[in-house]
């Protein structure tokens, strides 16, 4: 009883190692073993063996696990020693105490957690000198659980055989029944019972669920969704460049600047045959967390419906950028004079165009863009709420009067018929 706790006089918080089988805690493993041969009755079995390899050592490790249903893991990394070897410690998997990552928010799995509480004396001690040959010293005897598959884990080869299988689009249902056909009458392994949540989890890793995330950086993933277009047959992406670069071909881009343009074949058709007639800008602002914006520029077709045709994914939307995205557009298109300019308020989008192409022959603003800004105006010049309402349903029924001659009637564009009406009058003065 000399190395149990209390003839030492220690409190078990102190302690190195823990016997899962009773409340005991010793000071080293040498004890530990001590300990469970003289309380528990439990004889430490240990084999010694060399390998050419590290790759023998690893086969001889798995055929080990898998004919165990066992896993080891580092419990530490690998060290260096001064005389050039590599020492690796690896431990069972169950050896250990659980600690939840997850503030108790979580519920526990049904089938228990993989700790047992304590320490497993079993392990595998490597040796690696400088030629590639490994000693090994594996102790063999597990305490404080029984062997079991189903507290192991997937193996790297299973996993990467099932994430082929999900990327070749196989129904998971079809991938379960594919894996317990494999079951037969001898001992069953960890990948029969496989379960749909291994499937999703797989998934995840791999990034196989989305068709276009590539890494869960997102840097890295739209650059290699750029490089893997740009190599195809029909690249689309007109212009790109990522952040903290810089572009010699465009000093007036920033470091900071994210632009990103993109254009088929489809789309530039379609401009072709229908941007002499009108053309429509507008972006959206908030869609994502790194305040980027999506400008769209769309074509009306045969159909009068809205055509995408080109977009423009940036952190700026000045003058600059909106240039180049319309330089772009003309390089892949050539020239283009829109009867109609459709875009909201903002002189930055009419402006880019004027520096790219001809005066379009009228200039529009959308509808929502032009509201909105009534509605603001209407609140600041008019202070009575019953003019306000009176004002804002007058330029309305201006903005969807069609009839030329109805327009006129209502709104006279003679300046001396402006105090004719104190509507009309005050309407005049808030459109100035």
């Amino acid at each position: 009883m000399c190395h149990e706790t209390k003839e030492h006089g220690l409190e078990n918080s102190f302690m190195k190692v823990k016997c899962p089988l009773c409340d005991i805690s010793v000071l080293s493993k040498k004890s530990y073993y001590d300990h469970l041969s003289m309380k528990h009755a439990v004889s430490i079995a240990s084999e010694e063996t060399e390998f050419a390899s590290f790759q023998e050592f690893s086969e001889w490790k798995k055929q080990t696990e898998r004919k165990t249903l066992s896993l080891y893991v580092k419990k530490c990394g690998s060290y260096r020693t001064s005389d050039n070897v590599n020492r690796h410690s690896l431990v069972c998997h169950r050896s250990g105490q659980y600690v939840s990552n997850s503030k108790g928010i979580r519920r526990m799995k049904i089938q228990g957690t993989n700790k047992i509480e304590g320490v497993c004396p079993s392990s595998i001690e490597v040796t690696e000198a400088g030629d590639g040959s490994c000693k090994v010293k594996y102790v063999v005897t597990h305490v404080g659980h029984q062997d079991g598959v189903r507290h192991l884990n997937l193996t790297e080869e299973e996993r990467n055989t099932l994430a082929v299988d999900i990327a070749n689009k196989v129904p998971l249902q079809a991938i379960l029944d594919i894996v317990r056909d494999t079951l037969s009458d001898s001992m069953p392994e960890r990948i029969h019972l496989l379960t749909k949540k291994d499937l999703y989890d797989t998934e995840q890793c791999n990034n196989l669920r989305s068709e276009v995330m590539r890494q869960k950086d997102d840097g890295i993933s739209v650059e290699a969704w750029v490089n893997e277009i740009n190599a195809s047959v029909n690249p689309c992406v007109l212009f790109y460049k990522p952040q903290d670069t810089s572009s010699q071909s465009h000093p007036l881009l920033r470091s900071e600047d994210f632009v990103h343009i993109i254009m088929n074949n489809a789309q530039c058709e379609i401009l072709k045959k229908y941007g002499s007639d009108c053309i429509c800008i507008d972006g959206t602002h908030g869609t994502n967390g790194y305040c980027f914006e999506l400008i769209t520029l769309l074509v009306l077709d045969d159909m009068r419906q809205g055509f995408p045709c080109a977009f423009l994914i940036s952190n700026r939307s000045d003058q600059d950028v909106l240039s180049l995205y319309f330089n772009e557009i003309k390089t892949k298109v050539g020239k283009v004079r829109p009867q109609v300019f459709m875009s909201d308020l903002a002189e930055s989008f009419y402006n880019a165009l004027l520096s790219q192409t001809e005066e379009p022959v009228r200039r529009l603003y959308c509808s929502c863009h032009t509201d909105r800004a009534w509605r603001k105006n209407i609140c600041i010049k008019t202070k009575s709420k019953e003019r306000q309402v009176e004002t804002y349903k007058l330029v309305r029924s201006l903005m969807q009067e069609r009839d030329v001659v109805t327009f006129e009637h209502v709104f006279p564009l003679a300046p001396e018929h402006l105090v004719s009406d104190p509507v009309t009058a005050e309407f005049g003065f808030f459109l100035q």
